[in-house]
């Protein structure tokens, strides 16, 4: 089974939603990092591995999660057969790497009316020690941009998720995962032997049925492992769950970035910023800031000594960067830090 097979089985997996977000999705920033984003028109997003949650990625290949993933699969599998699998789903996930870019949803009814769509207070106190801001996106428009999208060389792809963290919910999307890989091994199954007698003119023998469950139940389990890569980042630990995440997900084969760094090392794709802890790998992606779908639809100003000039400022920056149609507006919150 070749990679494009292999990316269609997987795809047939992900689960269908008409799930989306309500009104704008909000990007909370620092005063660097809003001026990076209108000056250079792009936004980044940074490796999975390196964000606040450290537990990103391992609720997702916990025993609790796969097991119920992988009953639900392989109905009475035993504890041996569930480790192998299990040990090589790790080891395929070990060979992607993933960036991630993060969106607020404040606009949904999440917190009683207590929030103000891009204002805030947990997120100004987050970056208030120099000036916050949130920039709303409407995402219905998309981000733009991926045509132009240097990651594109590395063969990457683009998801848009929720973020889930409760328990429950995220049992539900394993065993529904596990019920539709299911079903793949099932039509395959059917699929090879119709296939078998078409080309063979026969009916095959008890060994050769026995061969094609076999190879199909492979694939199953190959397609469930990505489609299970690709799902892991939508699961957060439950006590972010204040921030109401949204994200957009890039994906790319480890081997190949690498590959690119060292064949083309004056056209980077990745790029490194420094961190609390060290450098912190990330992608940088083109937004359409500059033309007529332009995503970018309101900034909001966070608390500061200075709350009108901020707000005279941001629109200086959107106008000497030929940034139009975006509303910038001061913060409610009678928050003080300094």
């Amino acid at each position: 089974m070749n990679a494009s097979e292999i990316q269609e089985l997987w795809q047939d997996l992900m689960p269908t939603s008409s799930e989306a977000p309500v009104g704008l999705l909000y990007h909370y920033t620092d005063r660097s990092g809003l001026r990076g984003i209108l000056q250079s028109k792009h936004i980044w997003a940074t490796h999975i591995e390196y964000l606040n949650d450290s537990s990103e990625f391992k609720h997702a290949y916990s025993q609790a999660s796969t097991d119920v993933l992988l009953n639900t699969l392989i109905p009475g599998i035993n504890e041996a057969l569930a480790t192998g699998i299990r040990e090589t789903m790790l080891i395929g996930a070990a060979k992607y790497d993933a960036f991630v870019l993060s969106f607020t949803d404040d606009q949904s009814v999440h917190d009683d009316g207590c929030i103000s769509p891009g204002d805030r207070l947990s997120q100004w106190r987050s970056y208030g020690s120099g000036g916050g801001f949130s920039l709303g996106f409407d995402i219905s428009l998309g981000l733009g941009g991926f045509d132009r999208f240097d990651f594109r060389r590395a063969s990457g792809t683009l998801w848009f998720y929720r973020c889930v963290y409760k328990d429950d919910e995220r049992q539900q999307l394993f065993k529904s995962l596990g019920a539709r890989g299911l079903q793949k091994a099932f039509d395959m199954y059917a699929r090879g032997i119709e296939d078998f007698k078409r080309e063979n003119s026969r009916i095959p023998s008890d060994e050769e049925i026995s061969a094609i469950a076999g190879r199909c139940g492979r694939q199953a389990i190959s397609s469930v492992s990505s489609a299970l890569f690709i799902q892991a980042g939508q699961f957060k630990h439950k006590a972010f769950c204040e921030e109401h995440e949204w994200r957009v997900i890039f994906f790319a084969l480890r081997e190949t970035l690498s590959a690119l760094r060292l064949a083309e090392p004056l056209s980077p794709i990745l790029f490194e910023r420094t961190g609390k802890s060290g450098p912190v790998p990330y992608i940088k992606y083109p937004l359409n800031l500059d033309q007529q779908d332009n995503p970018l639809r309101r900034i909001v100003v966070g608390p500061c000594p200075d709350l009108d000039g901020s707000v005279k400022e941001v629109e200086s920056l959107l106008n000497a960067n030929g940034i139009s149609g975006v509303d910038v507006e001061p913060s409610t919150i009678s928050y003080r830090y300094w």
